[in-house]
């Protein structure tokens, strides 16, 4: 009888979904309208408080975000290009901070049907020092999204963060595809 109960639980646990023992998870957390998805390591949540986003998550307990804003090219002036619109995500921050400098010059790579804009900035906030990487990703087989993402970290996990935000950004993919 007892046995019975057990395997009855361990059922209910498992159609709630409950993964008790076993080992969190990434997860793919995507733009609010569905459209473009990113690859979050374990223990890193959605946003649910009002932010201008279009996806914003961050880790439970760490100083890190992601906050990614989507655009399609067709329905930006003729006069906007994707640089421009980067240019105009790091000038917003930048004055909105103090400080505000270049920590890491702007490269362009290459990377799994993406063309990965990136430049990393430092700026004080709050009396807080912060880093600001932003990044333009542009789909080589969807031109008409375009994506910027501006993540932030404390100087002091700096070397740490950085390879967890590159992975962030660099599994960015159009939402169903693989």
């Amino acid at each position: 009888m007892r046995k019975g109960i057990q395997v009855a639980a361990a059922a209910v646990l498992a159609l709630m979904g409950c993964s008790c023992g076993q080992k969190a998870r990434e997860t793919y957390f995507s733009t609010t309208d569905g459209l473009v998805e990113f690859l979050f390591p374990a223990g890193w949540q959605r946003s649910d408080q009002e932010n201008p986003y279009d996806l914003q998550c961050s880790p439970r307990e760490r100083s890190l975000m992601t906050g990614i804003f989507l655009y399609r090219t067709s329905d930006l002036a003729s006069d906007t290009t994707p640089q421009g619109l980067f240019q105009f995500q790091v000038d917003d921050i930048r004055s909105k901070r103090d400080h505000f400098g270049v920590l890491e010059p702007k490269t362009i790579a290459d990377v799994n049907g993406k063309r990965l804009t990136t430049a990393v900035y430092s700026g004080d906030k709050d009396m807080s020092e912060f880093h600001y990487r932003f990044m333009l990703i542009k789909f080589t087989d969807n031109p008409d999204i375009l994506v910027i993402a501006i993540q932030t970290s404390i100087p002091s996990s700096w070397e740490t963060d950085k390879p967890i935000l590159e992975g962030i950004t660099e599994s960015a993919r159009i939402a169903g595809t693989e």
